[in-house]
């Protein structure tokens, strides 16, 4: 009795195999808008809640108002762009631990008859790590220019090779986008707590 072919067969099986796993142009184009659609997502994580810290930065005024000046200034930060939101973490909220609180602060308006309020949130971080961290930050907001409003025009997705180079750059701005919203979440757990002990005295 002959034997039949095995090897013939395996090997017919792996290039059936190969065939059935080699994707279509517009299978790869849906992976392209998968990944960038996470890299927006991230994104727009980032920036809600980087305007919620900013929003909390400095919020002064008379105790009967001081709910409506914090939602004003909440909503007037909301409708901001990230690169301005970044602008005003960078230039208020974020400081080198050996500079000291802010100086700046409203004055109290003359014949005021209720308590006036200031509070006022700052980021501390090592002077070694500042210059690295704005640099850091302003390559986000580059970043997700880049990506927003010039994706198209740097990547021809109408193409195999246009898509598996948009693929690896998506790939690293997700990275680069985790990385600084860790960062971010890190900074607002911190703010939290110093908030609830705030609270507590």
């Amino acid at each position: 009795m002959e034997r039949p072919d095995v090897g013939a067969e395996v090997n017919g099986g792996v290039m059936d195999a190969k065939a059935d796993k080699q994707e279509t142009l517009p299978e790869i184009q849906r992976e392209v808008q998968r990944k960038f659609g996470r890299a927006v997502l991230l994104l727009q994580q980032y920036e809600r809640l980087a305007k919620a810290l900013v929003a909390e930065q400095t919020v002064a005024g008379p105790i009967d108002k001081f709910a409506e000046i914090k939602a004003s200034r909440a909503e007037a930060i909301s409708k901001k762009t990230l690169g301005q939101v970044v602008g005003e973490f960078t230039d208020g909220y974020l400081r080198t631990l050996d500079e000291g609180p802010d100086g700046d602060s409203e004055e109290e308006p003359s014949g005021q008859n209720l308590p006036w309020f200031r509070v006022s949130f700052s980021l501390g971080i090592p002077a070694a790590d500042f210059e690295r961290t704005v640099s850091n930050l302003a390559e986000l907001v580059g970043l997700r220019n880049d990506l927003v409003h010039h994706f198209l025009e740097n990547y021809d997705i109408g193409t195999e090779g246009g898509c598996q180079r948009a693929t690896s750059y998506l790939e690293n701005c997700t990275k680069q986008i985790e990385h600084r919203l860790e960062e971010l979440r890190s900074w607002a757990k911190g703010a939290n707590e110093v908030r609830e002990r705030a609270a507590a005295l």
